[in-house]
């Protein structure tokens, strides 16, 4: 859900700060994988395309946005609009024909709990979640260390900004 609330849809805090007031993106997808037998290994991502000139101050303004969230600032009506959406989402999954839908619904329900989880606890967890969850969610966010991917070359604002938010230069891994 901090994702979501971070880069989502149109409603998203980074989307409307780098897409609608500051022009800086066209798009922003993040998503994020959990793995439930250990934490270190679940990851965030963020991903989109920018100018050059454009990815130091986004790479500010997505810590910018995530430190905020982390400590305590966080939007009750986006959470909202967050826990609509997931949902939404869910009915629609469930109202599905096609096996496929089943075939992953069940598979994540029974990586993360064990479990087939029902429709209705799906909403019991989403109401569930609340800005100090959605805070916590963001300070571990902090802590993890950025991978960069793509063909970037060296630009010393972007490496300066790295070290400046994060403590350290990026891991750059080369473009396919």
């Amino acid at each position: 859900m901090a994702m979501r609330m971070l880069a989502g849809e149109f409603y998203s805090v980074l989307m409307k700060r780098l897409r609608t007031r500051e022009g800086r993106v066209y798009f922003l997808h993040a998503s994020v994988d959990t793995d439930p037998s250990n934490s270190e290994l679940s990851t965030a991502s963020l991903v989109t395309e920018v100018q050059d000139d454009n990815l130091a101050p986004v790479l500010r303004a997505y810590h910018a946005e995530i430190s905020k969230m982390a400590a305590g600032d966080v939007d009750p009506n986006l959470l909202q609009n967050v826990r609509n959406e997931l949902i939404v989402n869910r009915a629609r999954e469930k109202d599905s024909t096609l096996p496929s839908k089943y075939a992953h619904q069940y598979g994540r329900s029974l990586l993360h709990s064990g479990r087939v989880v029902t429709t209705r606890e799906t909403y019991e967890q989403a109401d569930a979640v609340d800005e100090a969850d959605v805070a916590r969610v963001c300070a571990t966010m902090l802590r993890t260390p950025l991978v960069c991917y793509g063909g970037r070359v060296a630009q010393p604002d972007v490496d300066a900004t790295l070290k400046e938010c994060y403590g350290a230069g990026p891991v750059t891994l080369p473009a396919a």
